[in-house]
């Protein structure tokens, strides 16, 4: 009687450990999954086309900056975020 209980117990836990295994597969997958997300992100970012005007005073005594972005890459981007 004893027996069959070991071998049981030996069963429930070799099924419980397989789907642990499995589990595990699955949320290696999903982590592998969102880093290549966030590596597409990265690389969007990169690659964004920046135009950077910059005018000084006379006397150089006040200066002004502004940043030009293509407003449809900032859009995929944004996309691309929120899908994540």
């Amino acid at each position: 009687m004893q027996r069959c209980w070991l071998k049981l117990l030996e069963h429930c836990l070799s099924t419980h450990v397989v789907a642990m295994r499995a589990l595990a597969l699955k949320s290696l997958a999903a982590v592998q999954a969102f880093a290549a997300d966030l590596e597409r992100l990265y690389t969007g970012f990169s690659t964004l086309d920046a135009e950077v005007l910059v005018a000084a005073g006379r006397g150089g005594q006040a200066a002004a900056a502004s940043l030009n972005l293509d407003d449809a890459q900032i859009n995929r981007l944004l996309l691309q975020v929120s899908a994540l």
